[in-house]
């Protein structure tokens, strides 16, 4: 696996003056079976990946996301770069939005584009209700524009997290099969350490599309991150 740009990242974390590291966040993931959105590929698919963000005081924000993987439509690993920016918002009462612009890129040279870029506007209530709408451009190489939507409930205790989300992803592709999903993460919590997890139930509207042939419609994984 590529760990370099992940190690360069933390590198340059601890290398900033303490008044801005103050403002960054960041995490990194090893997991035994990489599972997004409710979609992964059948067996095991171990994966790298993490998270590197810096938030200002008026709650604009940017980051990368970096992961290693078996993407869909490859035997290969293959590693993709999120850069990501966005605005977060806290109201009265418990309420809280946040929006930001996603562009999505993958290191090997393929026959078809896989690059995508995906809008996403969120609503919390309480750090324990979520709603998350969102809209992308050839997602997973649809060449078409899909929609995803997704519920979940976070229950929280000094020592475990649950979490629990309920998604929709519509992409209009002869390529990709339209997803509904229920995905659940235990993480038995540990200072900055987590030990998570995965486990998701999925419904593949059609197994015509090309990549869904390759979907396991019953996933589990087991992970470790690290936080700071």
């Amino acid at each position: 696996m590529k760990v370099l740009p992940l190690t360069i990242l933390l590198v340059v974390t601890q290398s900033v003056s303490a008044e801005i590291r103050d403002n960054i966040s960041g995490n990194i993931n090893v997991t035994s079976n990489y599972i997004y959105r409710g979609i992964n590929r059948h067996g095991h698919n171990r994966a790298l990946y993490g998270n590197l963000q810096y938030v200002s005081e008026k709650g604009l924000y940017a980051g990368v996301w970096m992961g290693n993987y078996k993407p869909l439509w490859s035997n290969a690993s293959d590693t993709e770069t999120d850069l990501y920016v966005g605005f977060n918002h806290d109201f009265k009462f418990g309420n809280n939005i946040d929006t930001s612009l996603w562009l999505g890129t993958y290191d090997e040279d393929t026959t078809r584009d896989y690059d995508w870029i995906e809008w996403q506007i969120s609503y919390h209530y309480h750090d324990r209700w979520g709603f998350t709408f969102a809209v992308a451009d050839n997602l997973y190489g649809s060449d078409q524009r899909s929609t995803f939507a997704e519920l979940n409930f976070v229950h929280q205790t000094n020592l475990l997290t649950l979490v629990m989300s309920v998604g929709n992803q519509q992409f209009g592709s002869r390529y990709l099969s339209d997803v509904t999903y229920l995905h659940t993460r235990v993480s038995l919590d540990w200072r900055r350490w987590h030990l998570f997890l995965d486990h998701s139930f999925t419904d593949v509207k059609s197994d015509s599309a090309v990549f869904s042939q390759n979907w396991n419609t019953r996933s589990n994984g087991i992970g470790l991150a690290y936080t700071f």
